[in-house]
């Protein structure tokens, strides 16, 4: 089972919120035997947003594989959230 992680653009942008948020979602997967996170995107990724989304699954997935080695971070966007292509590199 995966946390669904629905954050703003405003927690992405701020280095403390984001930090916050990702060890809040952490403690929260380790408490309930999770096996990670999917991170659901419901905002337009630009060229700006993008390098920042980029840097927040990575520090995501280091955080979560850091608590738990085997877990998963997946991401999910509606069809009309991305307006350009994003490469997320793990």
């Amino acid at each position: 089972m995966f946390l669904t992680g629905n954050f703003s653009n405003v927690t992405m942008f701020d280095p403390a919120a984001r930090n916050k948020w990702i060890m809040d979602k952490v403690n929260l997967a380790v408490e309930q035997h999770m096996d990670g996170i999917n991170l659901d995107i419901e905002f337009p990724v630009n060229k700006t947003s993008a390098p920042i989304l980029t840097q927040f699954v990575q520090e995501t997935n280091k955080a979560f594989k850091n608590s738990m080695p085997y877990s998963q971070v997946g991401i999910q966007c509606g069809s009309a959230v991305l307006k350009l292509s994003v490469c997320v590199r793990l």
